[in-house]
């Protein structure tokens, strides 16, 4: 059948009512509880951690050099005078060795105090070290004829240094060259560094000796 349209100058029609016990059930029905408006947020004050360092200043990094530096060099200087100390220890005994030695006044002792010594001048080049080593090696040149050239050559290194073993070594030198003179030289300035030591006075009698001055 046709579908039945208002027309335009037709009323509009009214929807039917509704059942009265769907009203009832429709007015019982509890109402949906209201939510509470959610609070404004905070607004932060903190800044946000990123985890990053912040940069220290110049002077801190200054500073920090500073004691390192200071930490560091003190150890190292540390270490050096501990390694001194015992060198220093070291070299003593050798030195009472290489005097025990040649207080035995033969080849044997010399030789071995000359060893001991020359062990000494290369753990320390100091110029008393390296006088005495001249100076055991000059004795050996003289009375025993052994190593005249490197006795030389020790001599030679220490130039005007070296104090009286320099002086001894070398009137041991010009006894074994045979030179009155230069020995004599020698001698005196031994014996005007150390009038009563007994080397410089033996020194001294070998070179009159030599000289022809038997008074002397």
């Amino acid at each position: 059948s046709p579908v039945s349209r208002a027309a335009a100058d037709e009323p509009t029609r009214r929807p039917a009512e509704l059942d009265p016990q769907i009203s009832a059930e429709i007015g019982s029905r509890p109402s949906s509880p209201q939510l509470p408006a959610e609070p404004p947020r905070a607004r932060r004050t903190k800044s946000i951690d990123t985890g990053t360092r912040r940069g220290r200043s110049r002077l801190a990094i200054a500073a920090w050099i500073v004691v390192g530096a200071g930490v560091i060099g003190g150890g190292v200087f540390a270490g050096f005078q501990i390694r001194q100390l015992r060198l220093d220890k070291q070299i003593a005994a050798a030195r009472e060795q290489a005097v025990s030695l040649a207080k035995a006044d033969t080849w044997r002792g010399w030789a071995g105090a000359r060893d001991r010594l020359a062990g000494i001048a290369r753990a320390s080049a100091t110029v008393n070290n390296r006088a005495a080593l001249a100076r055991a090696r000059a004795v050996l040149a003289y009375e025993f004829g052994d190593g005249v050239a490197d006795a030389k050559a020790a001599l030679a290194e220490l130039g005007a240094e070296g104090g009286l073993d320099a002086e001894i070594a070398a009137a041991y030198l010009a006894l074994a060259d045979v030179d009155a003179k230069a020995a004599s030289s020698a001698a005196e300035r031994a014996l005007a560094r150390a009038p009563a030591d007994a080397a410089a006075l033996y020194v001294a009698g070998q070179a009159a000796l030599l000289a022809g001055d038997l008074e002397a």
